[in-house]
């Protein structure tokens, strides 16, 4: 078989299923993300949070749930 100079990653590594599975998630990911109801599910959480406060008395581990959700997210 002819390959005309061009490496085939595919068959060699591997490397081409990888980047196909990887693009499969990074697109569910961007869709689920971005769908109007993963934006109300983040507002409802927030005001849940914010509802909870009181009850808390606005601690530093009532501040500490709300950044470590955040960062999570985030990252």
């Amino acid at each position: 078989m002819k390959n005309n100079g061009k490496p085939n990653f595919g068959t060699a590594c591997g490397a081409a299923r990888l980047l196909g599975s990887f693009q499969k998630f990074a697109r569910t990911v961007v869709r689920t993300s971005g769908h109007p109801m993963a934006f109300g599910v983040a507002i409802g959480i927030i005001v849940i949070w914010a509802l909870t406060g009181s009850l808390f008395r606005y601690s530093n581990a009532w501040l500490l749930v709300i950044n470590t959700v955040a960062s999570i997210i985030t990252f």
